[in-house]
């Protein structure tokens, strides 16, 4: 009884609800309690001879166990009258218990109804999010269909042009293998023909002659094996007539690079250079006759003379 009695004051320090019933049930268990602790209190003493733990040996060989016996069975009208006042009190108890568990379940229900309101208004906060997200599909269904009607016409349109120049492209690509079969074909026939006729390469020049403009503005290629002597043998016999003669039969010429406007010697450079560009010139410092006051190059035959850069005279 002590047991359930505690129990139940444990249960009721965890359980929220009104705070009058909750002492009410207190104070019921704990005048339950006071009469049962007084109560095992004077029936401690014979625990030991009529307890669960009192041997049959010792029941017998004591004088004093029959007299513990005696006055446990006269003790029968304190637990009548305790077994009534905890009846009472265990009545009340349950009244007040069922009190508080009807309160308890006021307090569940509510909190029970404001948890449907918070759901219920959640459930329309939802509804309304898929009535505007079916309308928001339908209206991307329209769109996606009218894209779809475009991408379709977009692709016929395409698709044809494509399909157009893909086959021009077919018929040039085509004609250029046809032409360049023809020009294979025509290159191996005149490789056979090159291969059948044999050419002596020996009297061949295959370096870039030199450029060599005389003093009369002709320009003439010389071959680069030539040696500058042959090059200067070369220009003697260009002026045995004509004006100039004299001089470049005694060597009054000079030779310069056009590229570099150096002097061009035998000492310095006596086999020529491939690709190399000359300009000869003549220093005439006597008249040339009656034609004195003409350039002497044959294609200018200029009357106008500028005074010469390195002084002493004019030029034309």
């Amino acid at each position: 009884m002590t047991g359930l009695v505690l129990g139940a004051h444990c249960q009721l320090d965890v359980t929220t609800s009104s705070p009058g019933t909750v002492d009410s049930i207190k104070c019921a268990a704990v005048s339950c309690r006071v009469p049962l602790e007084q109560f095992l209190t004077k029936i401690k003493k014979y625990e030991v001879t009529l307890g669960p733990r009192a041997s049959s040996s010792s029941i017998a060989s004591s004088s004093k166990a029959a007299l513990r016996k005696i006055k446990f069975i006269n003790k029968g009208e304190d637990i009548d009258r305790l077994r009534k006042y905890l009846n009472v009190h265990l009545g009340t108890m349950n009244i007040l218990l069922l009190e508080h568990g009807l309160q308890t379940m006021d307090v569940c229900s509510k909190a029970l109804q404001d948890q449907c309101g918070s759901s219920q208004t959640s459930l329309r906060g939802i509804d309304n999010v898929v009535n505007s997200t079916a309308t928001n599909v339908q209206s991307q269904t329209a769109l996606v269909r009218s894209t779809h009607g475009i991408l379709t016409s977009l692709y016929s349109m395409i698709s044809g042009e494509v399909r157009s120049s893909l086959s021009q492209i077919a018929r040039f690509t085509q004609n250029a293998s046809l032409l360049s079969q023809r020009i294979f074909e025509a290159v191996v026939q005149l490789q056979g023909s090159v291969s059948a006729i044999r050419v002596d390469t020996r009297w061949t020049y295959f370096q870039p002659p030199v450029k060599v403009e005389d003093a009369l503005g002709r320009v003439f290629p010389v071959p680069s094996e030539y040696s500058m002597s042959e090059l200067h043998a070369l220009l003697r016999c260009r002026f045995r007539k004509g004006p100039g003669r004299k001089l470049v039969e005694y060597g009054d010429f000079k030779l310069t690079n056009r590229r570099n406007k150096a002097m061009v010697d035998r000492a310095c450079m006596p086999d020529l250079l491939p690709g190399l560009d000359i300009i000869m010139s003549i220093i005439i410092d006597v008249a040339l006759g009656e034609n004195a006051e003409v350039c002497p190059i044959t294609e200018c035959s200029s009357e106008n003379t500028i005074p010469a850069p390195w002084g002493g005279g004019r030029t034309w």
